[in-house]
């Protein structure tokens, strides 16, 4: 295996955050939060339970 196959791991164009939430405290509050916090560029599609 290549090195060249991890980079679409380690470097995604996009990420789906499945557990979304605007409630601080909340699991999705905090992963989105710490995304953005932590110099996350990439595109964030965030997807919560309707």
């Amino acid at each position: 295996m290549s090195t060249r196959n991890l980079v679409k791991i380690f470097n995604p164009k996009s990420i789906a955050l499945i557990v979304a939430s605007d409630t601080s405290g909340k699991l999705g509050y905090t992963l989105f939060r710490n995304l953005n916090q932590g110099g996350f560029k990439s595109l964030i599609h965030q997807v919560a339970k309707v």
